[in-house]
């Protein structure tokens, strides 16, 4: 008499999917043509730009783009250079920053996902 074991399903854990850094505040200067973006956990920048982020304002009637350079002002920030791109005549404040931003955690690399009208 033939006997086969029972098979025997492995059972591995699965990680809880990474979540990209989460935007806590941003804060533009149009005087020296800067925007802060601070997150909730320490973040970096993957080549040379922070691309994908545009700003329209009702103050100052006019239109931002992330322009070129960057700094990281704290390990949890990152000034942004931005380039005056044209005329704005709405009555909104806001940040539009695409998926390809180039802003990623520190600690396990998980990309930021962007924001679309975030209010500033």
């Amino acid at each position: 008499m033939l006997i086969i074991p029972p098979f025997r399903i492995a059972h591995h854990e699965k990680k809880p999917a990474s979540t990209g850094p989460a935007l806590v505040s941003a804060v533009a200067d149009f005087d020296a043509s800067t925007l802060t973006l601070t997150f909730d956990r320490a973040v970096a920048v993957a080549g040379d730009n922070v691309e994908q982020i545009a700003i329209i304002d009702a103050v100052t009637h006019r239109k931002y783009a992330s322009g070129a350079g960057f700094y990281q002002s704290g390990a949890d920030q990152i000034t942004l250079n931005l380039d005056d791109v044209g005329a704005y005549t709405g009555t909104h404040s806001w940040m539009n920053a695409g998926a390809m931003n180039n802003i990623y955690a520190t600690a396990d690399g998980a990309r930021w996902i962007g924001v679309v009208n975030y209010s500033l």
